[in-house]
């Protein structure tokens, strides 16, 4: 395990990701991020996390972007003696590199989703498969990701990743495609390819990542594409593409650049239309997970915290599991209208409505080191004000808690809140040295600067 002072130093560097086996130091202790095989926690499992968090931690946990689960406050005495007990649950890597080369967000509903178009659970464990026994792979940046979409009732198109594979009804029947560098939307796609080779596909991918990338040179696959163009990608993957013109999924570029006609609909089965943007609160898939449905409940954490003991009592109502998603949420699996209602007791998301989803928030001071003012207070106090919009309250200018604009960003600096509007956390503010009440009277208002709302 790194020393304290050296994970405290790499806190305050963007770009830093903690694992189980590599914590990272905050204000309020270490950070340990597990991250559920398949995405999926069994209710064993679940309810083990939440006494560990309880025992060894401060009894908070994280849900992150890429939907795995951080548990708090963990004191480096008894950072040992949870190490072994996630090991006895099987929640741990064999080291570090593997850990951190395991970067897959998952179908939230792998196994659950009668209208999926591949199987997720196959192809994700086929992915760890090939990311584990792949030494070069190593060498890959911490942040690069993968996702894996089953094209079913949930589609992920809203969430980024470097190497993404999505199930697609062709004329042919199931494919994957496989698209790289952002979401569904700004992602290049390379081509389609049956699902049996999907896996084996992304590891040759992540090695050609390596391969045409240079020293000092980009540390996504968005950079690369932008440095070498999408060509030498899909020369990699020559022997593995179909056809293209498979109903309409990939035509009109010869046997080049593919092109991508309807990513939102090519995702599941929502509408393009009704998507939101940026600066809207809520994907369609983000909202329409909440509530019961046939094999499951779906509920959301308020900025993405939930406290281990509520953790557990949900976690007992869902024989099928616990998974996360990159929304901030849980899919309680199995459960019921007692889940829904035992979530809205507790103050968690449960409703489409909730204006807390369209907010993001990191830790903030004094819970991390970076942090220069309150981040969670302030979000809560904020969310009411806003009329369907987004609000990210980030603690420093690294913005963690999200990467894309909003319609209202503040940073915090000094104590104080700088106000940037339509953008992120790194942007240059409109507004500086706010209070609390300053920016909710500015949010309130509308923040009038002339610039109108997407």
């Amino acid at each position: 395990m790194p020393a304290a002072g050296d994970t405290a130093a790499a806190s305050r560097v963007k770009g830093w990701c903690p694992g189980a086996r590599r914590p990272m130091a905050s204000g309020d202790g270490l950070i340990v991020r597990v991250r559920p095989h398949g995405g999926l926690l069994t209710q064993e499992q679940a309810l083990a996390l939440a006494t560990l968090s309880a025992t060894h931690g401060n009894g908070l946990i994280d849900i992150s972007r890429r939907a795995n689960l951080q548990l708090r406050g963990v004191g480096e005495a008894t950072f040992p003696a949870l190490l072994d007990a996630l090991d006895g649950f099987g929640l741990l890597d064999p080291d570090a590199e593997s850990e951190g080369i395991r970067n897959i967000i998952a179908p939230p509903l792998a196994g659950l989703d009668a209208t999926a178009i591949i199987d997720g659970v196959g192809l994700v464990a086929a992915l760890e498969a090939v990311l584990a026994g792949d030494d070069a792979l190593r060498a890959l940046p911490q942040k690069f990701g993968f996702l894996v979409d089953e094209g079913g009732a949930l589609p992920l198109g809203d969430v980024a990743a470097d190497i993404r594979l999505t199930g697609v009804m062709t004329g042919a029947g199931a494919r994957v495609l496989v698209a790289v560098g952002g979401d569904a939307a700004s992602a290049v796609p390379l081509g389609l390819v049956e699902a049996a080779a999907a896996a084996a596909v992304a590891g040759r991918l992540a090695r050609g990542f390596l391969e045409l990338g240079t020293a000092g040179g980009p540390r996504r696959m968005a950079g690369l594409v932008r440095e070498v163009g999408a060509e030498p990608l899909i020369r990699l993957l020559r022997s593995h593409l179909l056809p293209q013109g498979e109903k309409g999924i990939l035509a009109g570029a010869g046997d080049r650049e593919p092109v991508l006609p309807a990513p939102k609909l090519m995702a599941g089965s929502a509408d393009p239309a009704a998507e939101t943007s940026d600066l809207t609160a809520g994907s369609v898939a983000q909202r329409a997970a909440l509530g019961v449905h046939p094999a499951y409940v779906g509920i959301a954490a308020p900025f993405g915290r939930i406290a281990a003991a509520d953790f557990a009592k949900l976690a007992a109502l869902a024989p099928g599991g616990v998974r996360p998603t990159p929304w901030r949420g849980l899919i309680l699996a199995g459960a019921d209208a007692a889940a829904l209602a035992l979530a809205a007791s507790l103050g968690l998301v449960t409703r489409q409505d909730d204006p807390r989803l369209g907010v993001d928030a990191c830790p903030g001071a004094p819970d991390c080191n970076a942090g220069e003012a309150e981040t969670r207070g302030a979000a809560a106090t904020l969310a009411p004000l806003l009329r369907g919009e987004t609000l990210h309250v980030s603690g420093c200018a690294k913005g963690c808690a999200r990467s894309a604009p909003a319609r209202y960003t503040l940073v915090g600096r000094a104590g104080a809140y700088d106000l940037i509007e339509n953008g992120r956390a790194d942007a240059a503010p409109t507004q500086r040295g706010l209070s609390l009440n300053d920016a909710a009277a500015l949010i309130g208002a509308g923040a009038a600067t002339g610039r109108p709302t997407p």
